[in-house]
C-alpha cells in the first residue's frame, strides 16, 4: 500500500506526505511508515508498529484524514482503488 499526497502553498512552495506499509522490521507484522518533507528534498521519516491490522487501518485513516483537512491532495495511490479503512468503506480514488 502506498499513498502519496501533496500540497502547494500560495507562494508556490510544495510539500509532500507519503504513507506506506513496507515491512521494516522482520518480526513486526503490522508496520507503517510516514515520510514528510518539502521541495528541498529533505524528508523526515516516522515508523509506527501495531498489534493488529485494524489498528494499522485506523492510523492510516487518521493520518490521511488529517492531511486532507490541511489541504493535501492525492498524487498517487497503490493499489489504484485503495480502500483506506475497509470497515469504514472509504475509497480514496
Amino acid at each position: 500500500m502506498f499513498i502519496s499526497l501533496y500540497r502547494i502553498e500560495p507562494d508556490g512552495k510544495s510539500h509532500f506526505y507519503h504513507i506506506h506499509d513496507q515491512q521494516h522490521h522482520l518480526f513486526d507484522k503490522f508496520t507503517l511508515t510516514v515520510i514528510r518533507g518539502d521541495e528541498s528534498g529533505k524528508g523526515v521519516e516516522k515508523h509506527y508498529t501495531f498489534e493488529t491490522q485494524k489498528e494499522k487501518d485506523k492510523k492510516i485513516y487518521e493520518l490521511f484524514s488529517n492531511k486532507r483537512k490541511e489541504g493535501y491532495k492525492i498524487l498517487y495511490t497503490y493499489p489504484k482503488e485503495l480502500l483506506l479503512n475497509n470497515s469504514m468503506n472509504i475509497n480514496v480514488s
